[in-house]
């Protein structure tokens, strides 16, 4: 993550968008879900890294092609991974299943007892934004995003749809 942020073109007020070249068309349909078995993600340290230094740069917005931000251990713990994964594996997030576990584990716990990434990037973001996919189509190292949300009265989440504009 050091690495990636001391080579990006990060100036002030800008928001931050994680490219790793995962988050194609093609695996986005094809891989069910090993689409996030298999995802890069964002391990704690880097997270706190980068939480940093988006607090520091005024950024307020974290988009990634990753399926996942936390590691599949931490995410997808006794889900489709851990100790004891569910067989057979439940339908996903809004499904009656997937909103049991939530209430099964508390709203603020994830299971695992490795730390959240994603907690660590929220504490100083508005929104993280995960699973975009065409990232590899961008071709800059500066884009302008339109993010055009779906607006959910008292909600806590919202689909979206994201463009990446290049100059």
């Amino acid at each position: 993550m050091e690495n990636a942020i001391s080579d990006a073109d990060y100036r002030q007020d800008d928001e931050v968008l994680l490219r790793t070249g995962w988050g194609t068309r093609q695996k986005a349909y094809e891989l069910g879900i090993d689409y996030y078995k298999r995802t890069p993600s964002i391990h704690y340290d880097a997270a706190a890294l980068l939480a940093a230094k988006m607090d520091e740069m005024g950024s307020s917005l974290f988009m990634t092609d990753c399926g996942l931000v936390n590691p599949p251990r931490v995410q997808g713990h006794n889900w489709f991974r851990g100790d004891a994964p569910l067989v057979p594996l439940p339908k996903p997030w809004p499904s009656a299943e997937a909103r049991e576990r939530v209430l099964d584990l508390g709203a603020h716990k994830h299971g695992s007892s490795h730390p959240s990434s994603y907690g660590a990037l929220i504490r100083k973001v508005i929104a993280g934004c995960k699973c975009l996919i065409d990232c590899d189509q961008i071709k800059n190292n500066r884009v302008k995003m339109i993010v055009l949300p779906l607006l959910i009265k008292k909600g806590g989440a919202s689909p979206c749809r994201f463009i990446a504009v290049e100059d």
